[in-house]
């Protein structure tokens, strides 16, 4: 079914009389041009954020679509959007329907609120047209070549410290980044950031002596003083004098503590996703996945057998049918991790032995202090959270940094999760490139930024 849309350039309208959803012929904007390829990649990057938790999504349930002004109208005031009329976003949302359609991704029309999934897509129509537009930086993910556990396009070199610690070091021009993941997780879940070509610059990870970071798990004891150590010989071994620093999860803590001991090196703190557990007072901030984790350790010291049965129902994650209720559907999806990584994410959590190592490292984590630690950070640090991380409480780390740090700024992205670097790509690396080229992310339609705290 086709119908036409028209555009009156001068008076910056659309014609509502005329005005559907899939399906609309002609140019791409004011001026005519061809719809860009960027367009549609950014666009089905979204829809794989959906599949890549849920692989059958979309086979049994689409994107709900009410009329498109108000969206449109609400997100011009927004930086990202602030030279575009509100026509041309009507028209952007028309046409990034019609890429939905062609990616048989169902589209219906509907008088009520879309849920959380159809906006998320809706947005991202309106950050994929800023992207074209050249209003924001965004790219879509690179395309990946063979398994998620290939460093196929990464020219790397695996070493050892004289002291024994092995790091992971690509070739590269300019300043370094460093990345300290969590513990326990396999290298293979940075893949991407990896064998980004875009990403030219020397890409620096070191093993935490939890255990192998080829293999991941977690078969021996560890501490964040220990990791830290080695972080910091790997870097004078390699003579970096100054380097940009990416953490997820647990490995905030330890980027923190770098960046307090080294404030002459390190030049920038991007924290993805952390956990500050145990920092302020746990009644004001439950996590229920975390505090679970700590009362299982708990029978595991007691009783193995129960124990083990404990956390082989901890490892099991993934959903096999969808809860009926559609708040309760969507809600449950955004809440999935990354359905290709999902074995990766869970080895610590895949035996006895790397559990107890595992929680040991956690429960030694929280007696850092890092709100004294956060006060002497001088470097600026980017706080990346998303609106549907049920792993870590994200409203620890925001007043965390508020309340400790300085010079702190917040993303939030609606959509995401706990694993940001794997489903959200683009954005993870749209803010990577931002930060630590010394300027500030704009706000868009699925980007909250927001001040937390001040230089002093």
């Amino acid at each position: 079914m086709s119908h036409a849309l028209s555009l009156e350039s001068e008076s910056c309208t659309v014609d509502d009389s005329r005005r559907l959803y899939v399906g609309v012929p002609g140019s791409w904007g004011p001026d005519g041009e061809k719809e860009p390829e960027q367009f549609s990649k950014l666009i089905a990057a979204a829809t794989a954020e959906i599949t890549g938790r849920y692989p059958e999504y979309f086979s049994y349930f689409g994107v709900e679509v009410q009329p498109i002004d108000g969206l449109a109208a609400n997100c011009q005031s927004l930086p990202a959007f602030r030279q575009f009329c509100a026509a041309e976003l009507e028209l952007a949302l028309v046409r990034g329907i019609q890429v939905l359609d062609d990616l048989h991704v169902p589209v219906h029309l509907t008088g009520a609120e879309p849920d959380e999934i159809s906006m998320i897509l809706l947005q991202s129509i309106l950050d994929a047209y800023a992207a074209v537009r050249g209003s924001i930086a965004l790219s879509p993910p690179p395309s990946q070549t063979g398994t998620s556990a290939e460093l196929a396009n990464c020219p790397y070199a695996i070493q050892e410290t004289r002291s024994g610690a092995r790091y992971f070091l690509s070739s590269g021009e300019g300043r370094p980044l460093l990345i300290i993941s969590a513990t326990g997780a396999p290298l293979r879940i940075w893949s991407t950031l990896l064998n980004d070509p875009d990403l030219r610059r020397p890409r620096l990870m070191i093993q935490s002596r939890a255990g192998s970071f080829l293999d991941g798990g977690t078969p021996h004891e560890s501490s964040l003083s220990q990791d830290v150590a080695d972080i910091q010989e790997a870097l004078r071994t390699n003579e970096m004098d100054r380097v940009d620093i990416v953490a997820w999860c647990n490995g905030s803590r330890a980027a923190i503590d770098l960046a307090r001991k080294e404030p002459g090196r390190v030049a920038s703190l991007m924290l993805v996703s952390p956990t500050f557990h145990g920092a302020m007072d746990a009644d004001n901030y439950p996590s229920p996945f975390e505090d679970q984790l700590v009362s299982a350790y708990e029978i595991v010291s007691n009783d193995e057998d129960v124990g083990r049965s404990l956390i082989n129902g901890l490892a099991e994650s993934g959903m096999t049918e969808l809860p009926r209720n559609p708040h309760k559907r969507v809600s449950s999806v955004l809440r999935l991790p990354p359905h290709a990584f999902t074995k990766d994410l869970l080895i610590p959590l895949s035996s006895i032995e790397y559990f107890k190592n595992y929680i040991a490292r956690v429960l030694g984590d929280e007696t850092y202090d890092v709100r004294t630690a956060l006060q002497e950070v001088r470097c600026p640090i980017l706080l990346v959270t998303g609106t549907h991380d049920t792993a870590v409480n994200t409203q620890l780390s925001r007043d965390l940094l508020s309340a400790h740090g300085r010079n702190v700024l917040q993303v939030t992205l609606s959509g995401a999760g706990h694993h940001i670097h794997l489903l959200q790509y683009g954005y993870f690396k749209h803010l990577l490139d931002h930060w630590t080229a010394g300027s500030t992310p704009v706000r868009t339609a699925r980007m909250n930024v927001e001040r937390l705290a001040r230089e002093q």
